[in-house]
């Protein structure tokens, strides 16, 4: 009896707790790729990615820009980029739904761009 006994804690000691506590990596790293907008495809893969290499895996998910995502009407997910947003603006400002001082700041918020730049048109060439 005691050798089974003995044979069953080794069991949970070498096997049942490391795949525990992979697990337990696994599902953090999912979790964060799955907070930055990424579909669940890529958050299973980075499930994985957590699981084999722990801390490791969590620290390079949370080093994952955020994406910006959208469903479309068949319920898929629809990636943006900056530029597709800004032309979203430019057909609310053609509709007239948004003022030119708004589809301005979006527009300097969205490729970051100083408030206090100089224009390229008011320089004296000489």
């Amino acid at each position: 009896m005691s050798i089974w006994l003995g044979w069953l804690g080794n069991m949970f000691i070498y096997i049942v707790l490391p795949v525990l506590w992979c697990g337990l990596w696994a599902f953090a790293t999912q979790a964060v790729i799955t907070n930055r907008g990424y579909d669940k495809k890529t958050a299973n893969k980075w499930g994985w990615i957590g699981f084999f290499l722990g801390i490791i895996g969590l620290l390079a998910a949370l080093c994952k820009p955020k994406v910006e995502n959208t469903f479309n009407q068949t319920g898929q997910i629809q990636s943006f980029n900056e530029a597709d947003i800004l032309l979203k603006y430019k057909n609310l400002l053609d509709s007239g739904a948004i003022t030119q001082e708004e589809f301005d700041a979006k527009k300097r918020e969205l490729l970051k761009i100083n408030s206090n730049s100089v224009d390229s048109n008011t320089h004296n060439s000489r």
